[in-house]
């Protein structure tokens, strides 16, 4: 089965969205390429993803099947601009990657993720 946007999940930790999901399991610079290339529009991802699919060879091979695997197949909306991005350099700064590391993947200042991730932890989202 398939989870489009309009079906919803029952696992309340569980990203809804295509971009969200890849983000949390394949990481942020994966999420940003497929913002990148398709921000604003649809994307299909096949059931059995093969190498010559575009999505397959956006995110490579083995991570194309990891999404049609455990987040589903068909057409997904992927957000854009400013927020989307923002959204994923928010779930950046909740793991233990460096600021430097952060900021050289979404091509920001260092000085910003550690702007944000103060204000996370203002919030008690991180220690």
């Amino acid at each position: 089965m398939t989870r489009g946007a309009k079906e919803i999940t029952t696992d309340a930790d569980a990203p809804t969205d295509l971009v969200g999901f890849v983000s949390l399991r394949l990481g942020g610079l994966v999420a940003l390429k497929i913002q990148e290339a398709f921000g604003g529009r649809q994307v299909y991802v096949p059931s059995s993803p093969e190498p010559h699919n575009i999505f397959s060879k956006l995110v490579g091979q083995e991570n194309a099947e990891i999404v049609a695997s455990e987040f589903g197949s068909g057409q997904f909306d992927v957000s854009s601009g400013p927020a989307g991005r923002a959204a994923l350099i928010r779930e950046a700064c909740l793991t233990d990657r460096s600021a430097g590391d952060i900021a050289k993947v979404f091509g920001c200042s260092s000085r910003w993720v550690r702007m944000k991730r103060a204000k996370l932890r203002r919030e008690g989202l991180i220690k």
